[in-house]
């Protein structure tokens, strides 16, 4: 839940994969793409994610996606909920 409070996501994702020795793994959760209403007024970074566009932005830099799910919402006291996904990439 950090990654779209990042604003170059695409440079952090290629940062830890060079990180990562081969057959190495990384995680990430965070929300699928929304209204931006889930911070409100004033938020600089990213309303979620685009899951297939995450995937690709794996894929350039060298990782494989071996995993990603919708696997739970998240309600907001705004009374909304939120899905969320996560993505794994393989070195």
């Amino acid at each position: 839940m950090t990654l779209h409070h990042i604003t170059d996501y695409a440079s952090i994702i290629s940062r830890f994969s060079k990180l990562l020795k081969p057959k190495g793994k990384l995680a990430i959760i965070d929300l699928v793409s929304e209204d931006g209403s889930f911070h409100g007024d004033g938020f600089e970074g990213h309303n979620g994610f685009d899951i297939a566009q995450l995937a690709k932005t794996f894929e350039i830099y060298g990782l494989s996606v071996i995993h990603s799910e919708v696997f739970m919402e998240m309600k907001r006291d705004n009374g909304r909920s939120y899905p969320m996904f996560i993505i794994v990439g393989e070195k």
